[in-house]
């Protein structure tokens, strides 16, 4: 009596879990998929912003243009002192 006791707990666990897994896998997939999705897209964009600086300043300079040119040619620009001021540390030059 009591193997069929502990028969019936398990089965009823196996069945839990078949129903659990059949909810949580698609889940857990839809959300892996999402996040890549969102990291292929912040990568694009990330690109799109560079092209975009770097047409700018193959460009001559303009008065509209000027404002954002000024990040290229900063006193400090590539120092520690720089970084400081951006928030971060710098270990390596290019």
């Amino acid at each position: 009596m009591a193997e069929t006791r502990q028969k019936d707990v398990w089965d009823k666990l196996l069945a839990i879990a078949g129903v659990a897994a059949s909810i949580l896998v698609p889940l857990v997939i839809a959300f892996v998929g999402n996040e890549h999705s969102n990291a292929i897209k912040e990568s694009e964009n990330r690109v799109k912003y560079t092209e975009l600086a770097i047409s700018i300043l193959n460009g001559p300079p303009s008065n509209t243009n000027q404002g954002v040119r000024g990040w290229d040619v900063a006193p400090n620009a590539g120092t520690d002192q720089d970084a400081s001021r951006c928030g971060f540390e710098i270990t390596a030059y290019c």
